[in-house]
Formats: C-alpha cells, structure tokens, sequence
C-alpha cells in the first residue's frame, strides 16, 4: 500500500489538455504561429492578449470550431482531433463563449437542455408522469442538482429573458456542465457583470476548478486574471510569448507583457485631433490627459425623469466637457436610463431639457436630431450589422451626406472619410479595412468603427454602455483617449461601466443607481475607485460560501436553499 503511494507521487501529472507547436493560416495572416501550452488537473489557466492576439483562434481549434493547419492537441495523454464543436464535447471539451446564447422566451430549465441529444432527452411519459420539453426523469434530477450547485433552482420555471445577465452567464456554464466536460473555456464571462455579480461567478468557478473540471479563464479584465487563475498564458501576434505563475505576477507587468511594453509607453497619440464633427487636426492629445471638470454650459438636464420599465426620479445634469458616469449593479437601471434618453423608452413623466430648451426624446430619430449619439452595451447585437462592411456601417446614419445627384453614393468620398478615421483610431489591419466584412474584426475594432460612425455625425451628447465591455488593455486605452477628446472638443459625455476603475478613470462626477433611481452622488475628490465600488456593493446581498462540487447522480451533500444572488 505505502509503496502504492510512493510510484502514485513519483508519476508525472498528465495534463488535461497538452497542445504542441499548434498553427492555423489564413489568407494573409498566420493566426497562430507553433503556440503549446499545457492545462494541468484542476487548474485555472488564464489566456491573455490584445484582441487579434490569436486566442480566439487558438479556443477556436480547442472546440473543434476550426482546424489547425499543423500540430498535436494530446487530451489526457490521447492524441485528438476535433472534427467539429460536438466532437469536442463528446470528448470533455466544452466552452461558455461571449455572447449571451440563450433563447428568451424559453425558461431556464429549458436553456439548460439546449443542445442536448435527443437520445438521452426524449419528450413523452414515464411511469405515467407526463414530462416537459427535452426531459426524462434522468435529465430532471440532473437539471435540478446542476441548478442547486450554480444556484438556479428559483429560475427553472421563469422565462430567461426576464432574468438578469448575471444569472443567464451561469445557465450558459451550467449547459456546458451538464456535458460532463474535463475542461471547460470560459471566454469573457464577466462582460458587463458589477462587482458584486462577478464575485458570485468566481464563488462558482473556484469549485468546479478544484473538484470537477479545469478551466481556461480568457478575460481582458486583469485583475480578475491575476484573482482568480493559477498560471497566465500571454498571446502576441500569433505566439505564446509569456507563461507566468499568477500568484508572483503583477498587475503592471501582465499589461506590459500583453502590450509589449510599459503601458505607459503605449497611451501616446491616438489622434491627431478628431473633434466631434469628425474633422482631422495635425498635432495630438497628452497621453496622460486628467479628468476634466465640467466648465461649459448646460448640454442636458433631467428632473424628476420617470421611464418604462426602471427609470425613477433621476435628475441628472451634464455640462460641456464633462465625462459623467453611471455606476451600479446590474439591473439597477443605467442602461434603461440611456435608453430613455435615446428615446427607445416611454418617458411617463419629469421632463428632458436639451441645451436649454425641452425636448421630446420619443424616438431614436428624435435623439440623433437633438445630438444625441448612443454606443450600446451589447455592440454585436445592436450596434453592427456583421455581414455589411466597415464603411457601411460608419456611414449608416449618414447616408444623405454621402450621396449625389439621383441618389448615387459618392463611394471615394465615403471611403476617404471612414479611412481616415480608421486609421487615427488604430483600426487594424488597416489596408482595405473600410470595404471589409466588420464582423471579421475583433470586438475592440468594432467598437472603434461605431465610436467613428459618431465622429462623423457631429454628435455632441455621447451615451456609452460599457464602451470597453470584451476590449483588451492597449485598445481600452485608445477609447479613453478618445472619450477624453470628445470631452475636451466640447461634447458631454454619460458613461456607464461595470468597472469601478473604469469610471474613476474618466469621470469627474459619478452617480449612483439602484432601482432605477439615482441614490448616491460621488464628485470631485471623492470619486475613486474603492469610493465607487463600496458604493455599488453597499446595501447588496452577501454573497453565499460555495458549496463542494457534486457531480450529477450523486448524492446531495447540502439542504440549504440556493441564495436570491442569482435571480
């Protein structure tokens, strides 16, 4: 027996998932050039890189979504290759991506069992109990125990569509468990969640590492990385180029591996002075410009603001110059309230004064010709239209700006103005970028084409919704550059972001919300990053202590209730 033990410590650890001198090349770009890494038992790896770095590639070859042109991928020690996202997940590789993929009008039970084979969930009877949509009883215990474990069971029955992001994010992770996966990819999953709903995830994630599943943790939010990871890969143009121990890694020396650089040697010249009317200046902004204390005049004034479904009470005003910021958790009503001002809400009573005079916002077409210009939380959703080019979607509000006699565009033109906008916003890669497919860029890129479709309309209102939700740390500084240029032309500036560093960042004012009204105000001195987050996470739930991972079919280890954290 004690020998046993002794060849059991001396034999090396097979790794999860070994991957070896990994290529992929596409027209006119080697996507990833010989990348190996290694994921250990019970091991969170975090992957880091500027968008473009080749991490969607790399998780792309790992779930089968795509092939590699050369290299070995070893999963326990078994070579493999994936034929397609399914062979992944019959093989124990599974991934949570991104964007919200659930179906709103089906509930969460429902959610759960997308996707899942027809074989093992079959409608009908059993033992003359009628059973719902995709279930055998089988699937019902295991439903109900993956619900207990993410803290789901009051949502089972509830209309996805009603609950808050936070809560869809787990039914996405609860989905990829319920295959019973060896690793599972976790690709931005605290996109647009506050403190205090990030913090419930981790509370989720730490056990199923360290009981279930290993996980690859791919995030631009570095704290979180260096939180809650055990080792850091770092991406760059294709390669690994760094793998560090999380725990001896700094926050400073991550951005300066993923940058290739100080991060201060990097927030340079963005633009050589893009004004809000779009124009092009010679000469640049400081790199290390500090937030500007609202000194203009009045650009907007809410009082006693009331909006369907959230909105209450809210005055609000903001001056020329200023950056205004809206903090809160999620589902406290900052993203209803810029909707509300982007007329895509009923105002029910209270009043909108724009630059003195009161204006009825009943409409978008009503905010765009007020100077209203909104950047919405979720960009691939609302913002772009993916299968049109990048030029179409900049000039898309514009189009009569652009066109001449009989209607016809004015192409050269068109081009020429997007182009040069793209280019001082490092919109990459550059050459041809304004006839591409927009939904071949990055996130990051995307975000810098609909900012451009704004410089163009001569907008001097700008809503932003988490305008660097699923934006790397280089790219992230190039759009507070370009807030802080707006703001110094002249513009007034709302931004609500989850990241408390975010706001204390650009902002010289900050309220805060919580159901739907306006319940703390921060100016000054006294807007900080700690200031911000204790005031978000003041008066919220506790967050519950996670419970030993149990897998399904076995026996509950618990009675407790599952918490209200994650309606």
């Amino acid at each position: 027996m004690t020998s046993d033990r002794v060849e059991d410590r001396r034999r090396p650890v097979v790794p999860v998932l070994d991957v070896r001198e990994l290529s992929k090349r596409y027209p006119g770009t080697l996507a990833l050039d010989r990348v190996s890494l290694h994921v250990a038992p019970n091991e969170i790896l975090g992957l880091a890189g500027h968008n473009g770095a080749g991490k969607s590639t790399l998780t792309r070859m790992l779930t089968g979504a795509g092939r590699p042109d050369s290299g070995d991928m070893l999963l326990d020690g078994q070579s493999i290759r994936f034929r397609s996202p399914d062979d992944a997940i019959t093989h124990g590789v599974a991934q949570v991506p991104q964007p919200l993929m659930i179906i709103p009008n089906l509930t969460g039970r429902e959610n759960l069992l997308l996707g899942m084979h027809t074989r093992l969930f079959r409608p009908g009877r059993e033992n003359g109990e009628q059973l719902w949509f995709g279930g055998s009883k089988s699937a019902v215990a295991a439903v109900e125990l993956m619900a207990e474990h993410l803290h789901l069971t009051k949502i089972l029955n509830v209309k996805v569509g009603r609950l808050r992001p936070v809560t869809q994010r787990l039914i996405m992770i609860g989905r990829a468990l319920l295959r019973n996966p060896r690793l599972i990819i976790l690709d931005e999953p605290t996109a647009n969640l506050a403190t205090p709903e990030v913090e419930l995830l981790f509370s989720i994630i730490r056990p199923l590492a360290r009981d279930r599943a290993s996980v690859i943790y791919v995030t631009h939010r570095l704290d979180e990385m260096l939180d809650l990871c055990d080792r850091v890969i770092v991406m760059r143009q294709g390669r690994v180029i760094a793998e560090k121990d999380a725990r001896i890694l700094d926050k400073k020396e991550l951005s300066g591996l993923i940058t290739g650089a100080d991060l201060s040697s990097k927030i340079k010249t963005l633009v050589a002075d893009v004004d809000i009317h779009g124009q092009v200046h010679a000469g640049g902004p400081s790199a290390d410009r500090s937030k500007t204390p609202h000194a203009g005049e009045e650009v907007l004034c809410c009082e006693d603001l009331c909006a369907l479904p959230r909105t209450r009470g809210v005055d609000l005003r903001l001056h020329r110059g200023e950056v205004l910021g809206i903090a809160g958790r999620d589902g406290s009503g900052r993203t209803s309230l810029l909707r509300t001002l982007w007329g895509d809400r009923q105002v029910t009573s209270g009043r909108i004064v724009v630059r003195g005079v009161p204006t009825r916002l009943a409409s978008p077409r009503d905010a765009i010709k007020a100077g209203f210009a909104y950047l919405p939380e979720e960009r691939a959703a609302n913002a772009v239209f993916p299968l049109a080019s990048v030029a179409a979607n900049a000039t898309l509000p514009w189009l009569s700006r652009f066109a001449g006699p009989g209607g016809l565009m004015r192409a050269r033109e068109e081009i020429s103005s997007v182009s040069t906008l793209l280019k001082r916003l490092d919109v990459r890669p550059l050459k041809g970028a304004a006839y591409a497919r927009i939904g071949a860029f990055s996130g990051g890129n995307q975000q810098k084409v609909v900012i451009a479709r704004w410089l163009l309309g001569g907008a001097d209102i700008f809503l932003f919704d988490e305008p660097t939700q699923g934006i790397d740390v280089g790219a992230r500084e190039q759009v507070y550059e370009v807030i802080r240029e707006l703001a110094s032309d002249g513009a007034g500036i709302i931004v609500v972001s989850s990241e408390a560093e975010e706001l204390a960042r650009l902002c010289s004012t900050v309220h805060l919300m919580r159901d739907g009204a306006v319940v703390q105000t921060l100016a000054g001195d006294d807007v900080t990053e700690s200031a911000i987050s204790l005031a978000i996470v003041a008066g919220e739930i506790e967050i519950p202590a996670a419970e030993p991972w149990v897998g399904a079919g076995r026996a509950r280890v618990s009675g407790r209730s599952p918490p209200d954290a994650a309606i």
